[in-house]
Order: C-alpha cells, then structure tokens, then sequence
C-alpha cells in the first residue's frame, strides 16, 4: 500500500485499540504507553479520544481502559440482531396498530441503549428515534427495562454514583434509578415521564433468554398527552406480553430462526391472541 495516503495519528489510535481490545481484563496507561511506543500523554490523548467516541470505556478509579460498547457493537456478529429483528417485528407491528404509537426494539451497550428497531406511529404528531440511535440506559425505559432484570452487582457497574441529566425530570443517582428498577421489576415493565425527553413518556418490557438474562427490550413512545395513567397501564400489560411471548419463541427456536435480513419496513405479522383490543 501507498505510504503517501495512510495517515500516521489513524494509524496510531487504531495501533492502541488494538492493545485494548487484545485483553479482556483491560489495560493500564503504562502498558498503553509500552506496547504501543509512544510517549505517555500521546497515549493518553488517543485513549481519551478513543473513550469520547465509545471504542474504549475507563474505569477511573484504576486508570484501566477497556473495549466500549460502540466497539462491540461493530465486532459481534449481525447475524443475532438480525434474528431478533425477525422474531421482534410481527409483535411490533401487531403493538403499533393496536395502539397507533411508535414502537422500538432496543439493546444494552456498555451504559446506553441502542434502537436496532423501530415501527413508527401513523400519526402525524409522534416521538421518534434512529435505527442506530443511542440513549443513556437509566433515562429510558428501554434501558430501565433491561437493568431492572440484571444482577445488583451489574447494575452497580453500569449505573454511576451520579448520573447525568438529559431533561429537568431525569434521575441523577443510582439510589434512585434503583427505585425505579424495584418497581419495574413487580410491574414487568417500566415506565420513563419526561426523563430523556421532555413532553414524552416511553413504556418498556425486557426481553429474557431462558436463562432469565435480558437480551434486549421492546417500548411504546408516545406524546405525554396521550398517556395519562389507565393508558400505560395498558401499554404496560401489552408490551409485558409481548415481550413474554418473543422469550418464549426464543428459547424454543433459537436455532431455526429464518436467516433472512431483517427490515426497517413494515411486514405483515400475526398479532400475539394475547394483545389487547385498541383502547
């Protein structure tokens, strides 16, 4: 290759990924700095610039980086959201025209929330977010959802002492986060009022492998003046068995998913005889 059109800096930050990623158990500064030849605060600058991306994550209290969650997102195979896509659309769409709301199918990346599918509401005032979009775990209920069925230990990971704020509504500390996550937990569902969104109020139910670990989670976004109280109680049950029926059909069919591509568009779907007449 050319050595006139490769870019030294590039090549350089990638050289530091690649230590990073190369060890599980994460990386210090110094061993950065040793394996990688390069002065200390060069090696922290593309550390730092790696970490704002969300290719690396740092555990500051130990100055350890390790691989973020944009990182695993581009390394672990397609083929797995790909399915879930599949199994996850029919119910989607049979929620969306239940309720005429937007719906989303989100995953857990390192501490956010990743839309790896959405089916859009028909009308003309609706909430809505990107296939590929990220928002912060504790501020949504997708992200509520998945941490509500997570190990107190794993929560303690990914939730910080103090978190920051998206609206004037969203919780700032763990502790109450941890409140939230209580009452998710009884619900089978939880609920997010203005906290990532100002005006609007999310609905979310984890998706289980049958080991009872969240795989992912589905939710129901909406204006908030479409949601008063009897409305996400609704949305709740619904989306609670939704979510039920997909941890069923993946435990049993895990294996013989169809390996077609998923799609952003809609498809026709059998709706689950356990949904709701539309309110």
């Amino acid at each position: 290759m050319d050595a006139r059109y490769q870019v030294g800096p590039v090549a350089k930050a990638l050289r530091v990924l690649d230590i990073v990623a190369a060890s599980e158990a994460g990386v210090r500064l110094s061993r950065v700095t040793l394996l990688a030849g390069l002065p200390k605060t060069t090696a922290l600058r593309y550390l730092r610039t790696l970490e704002a991306a969300g290719y690396l994550e740092a555990d500051g209290e130990h100055e350890i980086y390790r691989i973020g969650s944009r990182f695993r997102l581009l390394k672990e195979p397609t083929d797995q959201l790909k399915r879930l896509c599949i199994l996850a659309l029919p119910e989607m769409i049979a929620l969306r025209d239940c309720f005429d709301e937007t719906i989303n199918l989100g995953v857990l990346r390192g501490r956010e929330i990743v839309y790896v599918e959405i089916v859009e509401s028909n009308r003309r005032l609706r909430l809505q977010a990107r296939v590929g979009g990220r928002d912060p775990a504790h501020s949504t209920a997708l992200g509520k959802a998945i941490l509500s069925r997570l190990s107190a230990a794993r929560r303690a990971v990914i939730l910080a002492p103090q978190l920051a704020a998206r609206t004037a509504k969203t919780a700032r500390t763990r502790g109450s986060v941890e409140a939230e996550l209580t009452l998710a937990a009884e619900l089978g569902y939880a609920v997010e009022r203005g906290e990532n969104e100002e005006g609007a109020v999310c609905v979310g139910a984890a998706i289980t492998a049958s080991t009872g670990q969240p795989l992912a989670a589905l939710s129901m976004s909406a204006p908030e003046t479409r949601m008063p109280a009897h409305q996400v109680r609704l949305a709740g049950e619904a989306l609670r068995a939704a979510a039920h029926l997909l941890s069923e059909r993946i435990a049993v069919r895990d294996h013989t998913l169809p390996r077609q591509p998923a799609a952003g568009a809609d498809r026709a779907g059998a709706p689950s005889p356990r949904m709701p007449v539309r309110p």
